[in-house]
């Protein structure tokens, strides 16, 4: 499941575990560990800062997207 978690990050680098769960069919424990592995290994970073209904962000993609401030 790892994989596809990876695939979806390019057209959902901000998601929630929810949106995860949803978008690749699977329940919300099941996506829950891959989450937290992906942001435990910074690939993902929390923005809410809250307990419950937290967001991640895979900043490396959202980089790509922004103008270079050279």
């Amino acid at each position: 499941m790892l994989d596809r978690l990876f695939d979806l990050l390019p057209d959902y680098p901000s998601l929630s575990i929810k949106l995860a769960a949803e978008k690749l069919g699977v329940s919300y424990p099941a996506v829950s560990g891959y989450i937290e592995l992906l942001h435990k290994e910074a690939i993902l970073v929390e923005t809410t800062g809250q307990a419950r209904n937290r967001r991640f962000v895979a900043e490396a993609i959202v980089a790509l997207f922004q103008p270079n401030r050279d």
